[in-house]
């Protein structure tokens, strides 16, 4: 098992999380930064969360991303 998180830059991460490796992996990122995974990963499909989650939807959807905030509700939006 691997685990990704920022907590392996700890030397007793992989014994703490009792996997076979851990690799440091900062869960913080900027705006620009965040467009920039969406656009190297091409998921199909993005599921927003924490911060500006709606917001940060929002954009993508205008980007071409289906993408939807889940910590509230979301609307659907009409091209006119």
């Amino acid at each position: 098992m691997l685990r990704w998180t920022g907590w392996a830059v700890e030397s007793s991460a992989k014994f703490r999380y009792g996997c076979a490796a851990a690799f440091p992996l900062s869960d913080h990122a900027d705006y620009d930064e965040l467009l920039r995974a969406v656009e190297l990963v091409q998921p199909k499909r993005v599921l927003t969360v924490h911060g500006f989650a709606a917001e940060f939807a929002a954009d993508l959807r205008r980007r071409g991303v289906e993408a939807w905030a889940l910590a509230q509700e979301n609307q659907m939006e009409l091209r006119l």
